[in-house]
Formats: structure tokens, C-alpha cells, sequence
């Protein structure tokens, strides 16, 4: 409770900013990691694009996980809550699990190896192997 009491104002905050609800800040901030950080190989390293690209994918594939929660805790008829209840946490333990294990790695300086994760953010922030060549080399 006194979590919720120090974090509240700050939450109220945010979702009044200007264009919060119809998604602008969302959208710029996704615009500034994927297309500003994440896919600019000529000013940041490759540790730095894929940490900001895994973070933008990481984002997506929860918010699609809440979304599809949330419709599932609407579409409840009071039946499954117990079930509900379980597959929220899981969900959620599961999503705190895989940001620790990411931000663990970040520090120590090491790319995480999701399996199909690790593939997606080689293809939108390239790959390592090709980091200091030109357009023409192979």
C-alpha cells in the first residue's frame, strides 16, 4: 500500500502527459530506440544496438501478452478466477524473470541468447560478425 501511495502521482502523471492516450509517447520512444539507437550502426556499438533493440522487441511481445490478459480477465465469467489469478502470475513472474536475466547480462556486459529473440535482433540491428565492414565487403 505505501508503494502504491509514493508511486501513484507519478503514474497519474504520465498517463496525463499530452498524447499519452493516444499512444504519440509511445510511438517516440519506440522511433528513438528502434531507428535512433538500434539501427544506427555508424555512431553506437553493437552491445548498445542490440540491448535497445531487445528492449524495443521485449516491449512489444508484452504488450501484446497484456493485452491478451486483459481480454481474457474481461471474457472471465467469474468461474476461471482462481485460474485467471494463476496464469496472470505466471505470466507476469515469467516476464520479470527474462527483464532480470536482460538487465543482469546488460551489466556484465554480455548479449543475451533468447532463442528466437537473439535472431530477430541480429536482423534489425545486424549482425557482429559485420560490424566494421563497408557495403561492398563480404
Amino acid at each position: 500500500d505505501k508503494f502504491i501511495v509514493l508511486t501513484g502521482p507519478y503514474f497519474d502523471m504520465y498517463t496525463n502527459l499530452p498524447g499519452t492516450k493516444l499512444g504519440i509517447l509511445g510511438l517516440l520512444v519506440f522511433f528513438l530506440f528502434f531507428y535512433g539507437i538500434g539501427r544506427n550502426k555508424d555512431i553506437f556499438k553493437f552491445f548498445i544496438r542490440y540491448h535497445f533493440i531487445q528492449a524495443v522487441l521485449f516491449s512489444a511481445l508484452f504488450s501484446v501478452q497484456g493485452h491478451l490478459f486483459f481480454l481474457l480477465i474481461k471474457l472471465d465469467t467469474g468461474l476461471y478466477t482462481d485460474f485467471s489469478n494463476f496464469l496472470g502470475t505466471t505470466f507476469y513472474l515469467f516476464d520479470l524473470v527474462i527483464l532480470v536475466c536482460c538487465s543482469f547480462s546488460a551489466i556484465i556486459g554480455i548479449e543475451t541468447y533468447f532463442p528466437f529473440m537473439h535472431d530477430a535482433i541480429q536482423y534489425h540491428s545486424g549482425r557482429k560478425e559485420d560490424e566494421y565492414k563497408g557495403l561492398l565487403e563480404e
